[in-house]
């Protein structure tokens, strides 16, 4: 997509590149790619809130990192949405299902969203903003994630 002179969050076409930037993301973790893992990011990409990273080659050798404790990862994406768009920023949530097994042969499930933010970089769609929200889990990798607030509707109601 060529960078329009206004984005538009109902357009279908900035749907369809935002949801191949989750597509590619979760292509190179499951193929234990570090560099095209990085390529989906910009330079200065800030994780889960934090402050921006210093680097695209920092954000390879953490990939190479995390990806290096698994033996095998299939993440499914659906529900991408784009929520806004601000000046050049679009800013889309998209909903995960990812299996992990790990080293020692343990595996675990983490069902979630991502909430991002991404921008034209040099012609591509980049993340800039990039936070997992944790909805469950079955097993663990060890990490804690952000959880999604829920309503706790188990108090009983009065009819």
């Amino acid at each position: 997509m060529t960078e329009p002179t206004a984005l538009d969050s109902r357009d279908p076409e900035l749907l369809r590149v935002v949801s191949e930037a989750y597509y590619d993301y979760a292509e190179a973790a499951d193929d234990a790619d570090p560099e095209a893992f990085a390529a989906n990011f910009t330079n200065d990409c800030r994780f889960d809130g934090g402050r921006p990273v210093p680097s695209r080659e920092w954000i390879a050798g953490h990939a190479r990192r995390l990806l290096g404790l698994f033996r095998e990862t299939s993440h499914h994406i659906s529900q991408v949405r784009v929520r806004s768009v601000d000046g050049d920023v679009v800013h889309a949530t998209a909903y995960v299902q990812a299996w992990h097994r790990k080293l020692d042969g343990d595996t675990f499930w983490a069902l979630g969203s991502y909430r991002s933010a991404l921008r034209l970089d040099e012609g591509r769609w980049r993340f800039c903003e990039h936070s997992i929200v944790l909805h469950g889990n079955e097993g663990s990798d060890g990490r804690e994630y952000l959880r999604r607030p829920r309503n706790d509707l188990s108090a009983p109601t009065t009819s």
